[in-house]
């Protein structure tokens, strides 16, 4: 059987393959700004046993009408978090995926679809929408899309009105999910319109029929037919694209030029194309529809992809036969591989959720130390607050919106970051006592000089100041006035590098899971001459964040100091398998493996470095080079790189002696004599020098100057050997 149909079983293998691929990608750990406020919501849905219908989160909207389409998405969620923590939450999301990719499956089986095309438009369109793979509830409506198209799909084959039935239940599911259920009526009719201009009066009143059964579905929510302000509302917000990244808006112009990833521009026409080749009517509609939203914003990018690729593989399906078109479309599935390959290597995969990308430390600092009240925060931190802090703490804005915040919100806020009169305005208008902001923001600058606020938290991006009239005691223990926002450990005073461990302790007590902040102590320690204590905590810190180079290196480099070699090269590899072109990493590693002895493994390092550094090599690396070189016995290039390390070399003697050394055993008698006297002249009490210099004279039969510089070197070191031609 294997034999007659080998082409079969593999397109099966590799449908399954493709499967996996999307289950995989749906298993990256949870990095969205909005799931924190979603999980609040269902939490604070368990608690009150009633739905969220107005905002008591925000104080900029306390009590206000909150248009939650999401709460049932939320319900469960945080079902899924009560019981099995991030874990089930992630595995929920590549269930999603899966089941999503499973739908269209199905739909291209009752289609009878060629499997290869399947294969590769189904890769294709995973490179497109992995990036939209997060624990939100937009990934149940990617999956209430395939399912509608699915249902209508099986209707057309089989005439039966039973199958239409599901998709008013869909829409009851799909209403209080997501604000994009308004898309069902609008597939349906999609469907609809072929069967009027073919004049199939039955189809199309059944089709309308149930589209109309639909939208009055979607009126059973808690807001009833005023949920469709949600949509409206959604595309009425043109100028907060230019603040929010994923409503950003595409120019068409840009799937022409290089405006846009070529990946994703290869995606949109093949599939329009094949879309187009079904000559399905419904096709066009869909496709105008999924184009307009494209082009409105980033975020809409997959329905354009969800709406063409039923038809897509069954246009491409129609003109598959011919071997030019079969050709192209399998020589797409090389290059969508390696992509796909790369990415997958960059994921960020595991069932709990990015610690570093959430001000963690900062919200554990406020909720251990009493900071209450209102706070300025960042946009995309809100809904992390809201999940840490509330009820303590009511934040300024989050990602609610168009349910809850306007325009007005946004552009207040952003003002607010860049314009005092507007941040004070804000301040004694909703009586804001404490902000959380990027280190890099001009605010952050500014506060860190205002005499009425003072720092009291901060990690690797953010920092958190309070009012000190609000937070005497915090202020009081806790504030950091002294140090710059942009300080750096290596190079702070002592008495403020004291201050600052102590507090960096301090942080680190009440949140262990930051690797930035056990790295400081270890650079502090290090600096403090605890090379014990640095070692311990730059290894806490790898057990932290085990990807992270920087303390690999770290560590390498304080096992370098304690003269452990062979523990440094360990530690120096780790850090190079994470990041080959840190050029610092190859040039230790280089040291490490000369204290070893190993010169052959040194030379490469360093010769690896010198690359890296495209020109910006220094005289040291020469010197070592050069070092390296003449303990391989490789004299011709040491002499190279101890002429170039000569020009800038902060050690010159030493440099001109192993000139001399080398020069010497290729015979080049009077260079090396011009070396050593350049040594001399520089540092006239080394006996090495002087000695090898009296050898030199003695070869060249000058036995007057021989026997003086001998006499000079025995003045000088008057026991034991010397170190002839030893660098």
């Amino acid at each position: 059987m294997v034999g007659k149909n080998p082409q079969k079983y593999v397109a099966f293998a590799l449908i399954l393959l493709t499967s996996c691929l999307y289950a995989y990608f749906g298993l990256k750990k949870i990095s969205s700004f909005d799931v924190w406020w979603h999980l609040a919501s269902g939490r604070w849905m368990f608690q009150h046993h009633t739905i969220i219908t107005h905002d008591p989160f925000s104080f900029t909207h306390y009590g206000d009408r909150w248009y939650n389409t999401a709460w049932l998405f939320q319900w469960f969620i945080y079902l899924i978090y009560k019981h099995f923590h991030f874990a089930g939450l992630v595995v929920f999301k590549a269930v999603a995926v899966s089941l999503l990719f499973s739908v269209f499956w199905w739909i291209a089986r009752i289609k009878g679809v060629n499997r290869w095309i399947f294969i590769i438009l189904s890769l294709v369109m995973l490179l497109v929408v992995k990036g939209r793979f997060y624990v939100r509830p937009h990934i149940l409506s990617y999956v209430y899309i395939a399912l509608a198209i699915f249902l209508l799909e099986l209707y057309r084959q089989k005439g039966l009105v039973l199958w239409l039935v599901p998709l008013v239940l869909l829409e009851l599911l799909w209403v209080n999910t997501h604000g994009s259920f308004i898309l069902s009526p609008i597939i349906i009719g999609a469907y609809a319109v072929p069967s009027l201009l073919r004049r199939e009066w039955k189809t199309f009143k059944q089709l309308i029929t149930f589209m109309t059964l639909v939208v009055f579905a979607s009126f059973i929510n808690p807001f009833g037919p005023a949920v469709y302000k949600v949509p409206f509302r959604h595309q009425a917000m043109k100028e907060i694209a230019y603040l929010i990244d994923e409503w950003m808006r595409i120019s068409p112009a840009s799937l022409i030029n290089f405006g846009i990833n070529p990946i994703l521009k290869m995606g949109f026409f093949l599939f329009l194309l094949g879309a187009l080749l079904s000559f399905r009517w419904e096709a066009p509609i869909l496709l105008l529809s999924g184009v307009y939203l494209m082009f409105s914003h980033v975020r809409f990018i997959p329905l354009f992809f969800l709406f063409s690729y039923p038809f897509a593989f069954e246009g491409l399906g129609k003109i598959w036969k011919k071997n030019a078109i079969k050709c192209i479309i399998i020589s797409l599935l090389p290059l969508t591989v390696v992509c796909l390959y790369s990415s997958a290597k960059r994921l960020n995969v595991g069932f709990s959720y990015e610690r570093n990308r959430y001000p963690n430390a900062l919200c554990t600092f406020a909720k251990r130390t009493g900071i209450k009240g209102n706070m300025l925060n960042l946009y995309g931190y809100g809904g992390f607050v809201i999940w840490k802090n509330w009820p303590d703490i009511e934040v300024f804005i989050d990602g609610r919106t168009p349910t809850l915040h306007t325009e007005r919100d946004y552009f207040l806020y952003n003002r607010a970051l860049k314009n005092l009169k507007t941040f004070w305005r804000l301040v004694w208008q909703y009586k804001i006592d404490s902000v959380l902001i990027k280190k890099g923001h001009s605010l952050a600058k500014y506060l860190m000089r205002d005499p009425n606020w003072v720092l009291v938290c901060f990690d690797r991006e953010n920092v958190l100041y309070v009012r000190k009239e609000a937070f005497k005691p915090i202020a009081k223990s806790y504030g950091i006035t002294d140090i710059p926002l942009d300080f750096d450990v290596r190079k702070l005073e002592l008495d403020k590098l004291k201050k600052i461990a102590s507090r960096i302790q301090f942080y680190n007590r009440i949140y262990p899971y930051s690797s930035y902040y056990k790295s400081l102590l270890g650079i502090a320690y290090s600096r403090l001459g605890n090379k014990a204590l640095a070692l311990r905590a730059f290894q806490n810190a790898l057990s932290v964040a085990k990807n992270n180079p920087d303390i690999s290196y770290d560590i390498g480099l304080m096992y370098l100091e304690l003269n452990k070699p062979q523990n440094a090269v360990e530690y120096l590899q780790k850090a190079l398998k994470l990041n080959k072109n840190r050029g610092i990493y190859w040039y230790k590693l280089g040291d490490a493996y000369y204290r070893l002895e190993d010169f052959e493994e040194a030379f490469r390092c360093y010769n690896k470095y010198k690359r890296l550094a495209l020109g910006g090599a220094d005289s040291e690396l020469f010197y070592k080079i050069g070092l390296t070189a003449y303990k391989l016995k490789r004299f011709k290039t040491a002499i190279y790189y101890f002429r170039l390390a000569i020009f800038s070399s902060e050690n010159l003697a030493n440099t001109y002696y192993n000139l001399g050394n080398a020069y010497f055993m290729i015979s080049n008698y009077k260079m090396a004599e011009w070396a050593y006297l350049h040594s001399l002249k520089l540092k006239k009490d080394n006996p090495n020098a002087l000695y090898n210099l009296a050898k030199t004279y003695e070869i060249m039969g000058n036995k007057e100057k021989a026997n003086f510089y001998l006499k000079r070197a025995k003045s000088i070191k008057k026991r034991g050997s010397y170190s002839h031609l030893e660098p």
